[in-house]
């Protein structure tokens, strides 16, 4: 749904859940994993992933194809500016960590552009741009606390 402006709007929040993580590999004594939240500004959706290790964001092409763990298409990716494989963010020792992919339109953290490629801490309630999709980080289970 588009306002007067053309700007997506979603009058609900939605709440996304993708959990990357097998249950297997819980039962079996692992770490258990970081629980983590990346909300679309604009339309305060909420996507919860569990995160071993690291998770992608970016988008499906409609014809198919690359896959990021996380397909930001439904929230507008595309109009924004976001590319297939734009950011991932992995977990490691007691940090979460995010790196731009060297997508074609950047990414920001909390004002900063990232510099391709390389890897930046993160940290509950800190703003990811893609292109020009804000998201916000919720950081809300820490596997080490």
């Amino acid at each position: 749904m588009t306002n007067k402006t053309g700007k997506l709007t979603n009058p609900r929040p939605v709440e996304v859940v993708n959990t990357a993580v097998p249950q297997t590999a819980l039962s079996l004594g692992l770490m258990r994993p970081w629980r983590m939240v990346f909300v679309v500004k604009d339309m305060g959706a909420r996507i919860v992933v569990d995160v071993t290790d690291s998770v992608t964001l970016g988008r499906v092409p409609p014809t198919g194809g690359g896959t990021p763990t996380i397909d930001l298409r439904p929230f507008g990716a595309e109009k924004a500016g976001v590319s297939r494989k734009h950011l991932v963010v992995k977990v490691e020792g007691d940090g979460v960590y995010a790196a731009d992919f060297g997508s074609a339109n950047g990414s920001l953290l909390n004002g900063k552009r990232l510099e391709p490629n390389t890897f930046y801490p993160i940290h509950h309630q800190d703003e990811i741009v893609l292109g020009l999709l804000q998201i916000v980080v919720e950081l809300l289970i820490d596997p080490l606390s």
